[in-house]
């Protein structure tokens, strides 16, 4: 019989591939993505040993064609940038550390996208968030903080109490990692977050049970 008080929870991968989280050879490195990756395999390895504790896992990532309009030869770091996770290469692939297993039981979606926001950027996004219609919680990781993952918290933010409700969103602060802040403006940051919207929560991966 199912458990109509169980909390419902939705585990949201953001752009964890290789061109922004390998330092050796990606193409457009996210400094200090590297120092996250333990933290991303302990998330990953905590979200598929146990698959009572979230229902779902959605994974989003950056799949360009060369006539993206995000790509430039002439990059101005704001709305364009180099050549980067380019379709069908090992640079838009998954990193090791976020892979998802063979063993994997939970239900996992992968959202190619080609803009910023993967609610702009794939169009069965936000129709399968109002399929759902609801959530208990909403859990956060991957890169980067200021661009990718806040076009994601701004898009949920839209979208609250009109076609999809959630009560809460908690982004993964040891698993997130920014791409033009200091720590200490990081941690303003989140925490500005967390006093502007009272359903959001700054947690760490040791924090989900």
């Amino acid at each position: 019989m199912e458990n109509k008080d169980k909390t419902t929870r939705l585990m949201l991968f953001v752009d964890v591939q290789n061109d922004f989280m390998s330092k050796d050879n990606g193409l457009l490195y996210v400094e200090g993505a590297e120092e996250i990756k333990p933290k991303v395999q302990e998330l990953r390895d905590k979200v598929y040993a146990d698959d009572t504790i979230f229902e779902n896992v959605f994974y989003t990532a950056d799949w360009h064609e060369e006539d993206d309009t995000e790509l430039s030869d002439e990059p101005d770091y704001n709305t364009t940038f180099p050549p980067h996770c380019m379709k069908e290469t090992w640079g838009a692939q998954t990193i090791d550390e976020a892979q998802v297993k063979e063993h994997d039981t939970l239900r996992t979606t992968v959202f190619l996208k080609d803009e910023f926001s993967v609610f702009e950027g794939n169009k069965e996004f936000e129709p399968m968030l109002r399929q759902m219609k609801h959530v208990d919680e909403i859990y956060i990781a991957g890169v980067t903080f200021e661009i990718c993952v806040m076009e994601l918290f701004k898009g949920l933010v839209r979208l609250k109490d009109n076609g999809f409700t959630y009560n809460k969103i908690f982004l993964i602060e040891d698993a997130i990692a920014p791409i033009g802040l200091t720590q200490e403006e990081y941690q303003a940051e989140l925490l500005e977050l967390e006093s502007k919207y009272e359903f959001t929560k700054i947690i760490k991966v040791d924090d989900i049970r």
